[in-house]
């Protein structure tokens, strides 16, 4: 049975989709970023920069956005041009929010297409029939201005439930045409939806338990399913305390996440190593007696499970164990091609080489895991360490912990200067949080002998040391 888990305070909220007792995904949000994904402004031109074919637009931000040339439209941007954009990307390290100039806005098992007539199908809704279905059910609802693309999360939507979250859609998009057609730039339109939304439309079906540690956070989550998921009936449970994922297994798993090499069921393990322009899997065997036939395949479905965990995008090769004959590698991309068409962001599987390396992409869709939750570090970014936001998190929650089971203490936290500094930037907002649920200041010392993750944690008797 699928699971949504939504952890949320200290200002982060963390979502996991698990199948099961095993995390398959995994989604972050800190504080409310009004440059999110998803969000419409209108924005100014600057420049265009004709060696990058790309504009750079003003938001109002501190960085100007990127605008690539080939995502601007019909007509091309000239500097000072007022230009309404869609954020597609956050943020990543010291690259800027990318944007395009054909919005779209998602919806459940649906992409409107503003400007772009007709119906279009993800490639894994393969079913003729399904697909006839579905445009049938829209046909009379979809004006001719607007198109649409179909993913296969509407596979088996009632007809009413499609035509209801069309209308919901194309409502939106009207509201947003009239703002911007009576707003200076630079102006926020519209926010994208937010990690709780986003994650109901896009993760949740029948009977899926959710589970939620903060009042409010699951009050606003049943609000949204009641009114955009109203078929599902669905009705977050409330457990209470700090740690959710902790609870339910997740936090180990998403550590895991985090290292090269994973297991593959029944023994053997991937190594997994991202790069700058693929990513490269290599399929090992661990010494074990199993035949490559039965590592291969236990593995094509371990890989499909990372990829979608790891949010890895773009070009991936895979080197399976001794795939040179086509006996041996027909069975081997079939169970990948299978495994693959579960994942929703959309992979395209392009086949194996002459040399038994096996070629796919997967679309990007937003930062990797390891880009939320480490940064570059070494000789040209060729390590990788984790963010201070990250551990200044989990020692937030580490701290509510402690301090729910044993009340009524003063709490010291010792770290490395530069995460205490973190305390009063990004993490602040987290730290305030904390406080309040203490209802006490939480004295910060910072220590330059300390690590980055080398932070100690220490109760204190209310009235002092």
């Amino acid at each position: 049975m699928r699971r949504l888990l939504i952890e949320h305070g200290f200002g982060e909220t963390r979502l996991a989709l698990a199948e099961g007792e095993r995390l398959t995904e995994f989604r972050m949000a800190r504080g409310e970023d009004r440059f999110r994904p998803g969000s419409l402004h209108l924005g100014r031109v600057l420049s265009v920069d004709a060696g990058l074919a790309a504009a750079f637009v003003e938001l109002g931000s501190d960085k100007p956005g990127l605008l690539p040339l080939r995502d601007a439209g019909k007509t091309p941007p000239s500097a000072g041009d007022p230009i309404l954009v869609q954020v597609t990307r956050a943020p990543v390290e010291e690259k800027g929010v990318r944007l395009s100039a054909r919005p779209a806005l998602a919806g459940r098992g649906m992409i409107l297409r503003p400007g772009r007539g007709g119906v279009a199908f993800a490639a894994n809704l393969t079913d003729p029939e399904e697909r006839e279905r579905i445009r049938d059910a829209l046909r009379p609802e979809l004006a001719a201005e607007l198109g649409l693309a179909i993913d296969r999360a509407a596979a088996g939507l009632s007809p009413e439930s499609l035509r209801a979250e069309l209308r919901s859609l194309s409502r939106s998009w009207a509201e947003i045409a009239e703002r911007a057609a009576s707003q200076r730039a630079p102006a926020l339109l519209a926010e994208g939806p937010n990690a709780v939304e986003r994650s109901l439309l896009d993760w949740a079906e029948p009977g899926m338990e959710i589970l939620c540690n903060d009042r409010a956070v699951a009050a606003s989550a049943a609000a949204f399913a009641s009114a955009r998921l109203p078929d599902l009936a669905l009705t977050p449970r409330l457990e209470p305390g700090p740690a959710l994922f902790e609870g339910e297994g997740m936090e180990d798993q998403l550590e895991a996440a985090l290292l090269p090499e994973a297991p593959i069921p029944g023994g053997g393990y991937l190594l997994i190593e991202p790069g700058r322009t693929l990513t490269a899997i290599d399929v090992n065997s661990g010494g074990g007696d199993r035949r490559p036939r039965e590592v291969n395949l236990a593995a094509a479905e371990e890989i499909a499970r990372h990829l979608r965990l790891r949010a890895i995008g773009g070009l991936v090769v895979i080197d399976f164990i001794d795939l040179r004959t086509p006996s041996a590698r027909g069975p081997v991309l079939e169970r990948l091609a299978e495994a693959l068409s579960q994942d929703p962001a959309g992979c395209e599987l392009a086949g194996a080489t002459r040399l038994g390396l096996v070629e796919l992409t997967r679309r990007r869709t937003g930062p990797s895991l390891a880009e939320l939750l480490t940064e570059a570090c070494g000789i040209a970014g060729s390590g990788r360490v984790r963010r201070v936001e990250a551990i200044g998190g989990a020692l937030l929650r580490k701290l509510a912990a402690e301090a729910r089971a044993t009340p009524g203490r003063r709490w010291v936290l010792t770290c490395a200067p530069e995460l205490a500094r973190a305390f009063e930037g990004p993490l602040a907002e987290g730290r305030a949080g904390l406080e309040r649920r203490l209802g006490r200041p939480l004295e910060i010392r910072a220590d330059p002998s300390l690590t980055r993750e080398g932070a100690h944690i220490r109760a204190e008797p209310a009235g002092g040391g």
